[in-house]
């Protein structure tokens, strides 16, 4: 999706109808190939993408100095 849509800065952005419907022609892929809900069920599925990533989040904010539970 767009990032200028996704990240903000020191303030939140509200979408127009023009960025929504960028970020619905980005997800089309995703979408076409099952559905995006099948695809953010992939994502979340246990030993997926999302636990991979999550363990590299948490010990990049363990390395600063947060306290990170699980």
């Amino acid at each position: 999706m767009p990032a200028d849509v996704v990240f903000h800065e020191n303030r939140y952005h509200e979408p127009t109808a023009e960025d929504l419907e960028h970020c619905y022609e980005a997800m089309a892929g995703a979408t076409y190939a099952g559905g995006w809900f099948n695809a953010l069920r992939q994502y979340f599925m246990a030993g997926q993408e999302y636990e991979v990533r999550e363990k590299h989040w948490q010990s990049a904010l363990a390395r600063q100095g947060f306290q990170v539970s699980v």
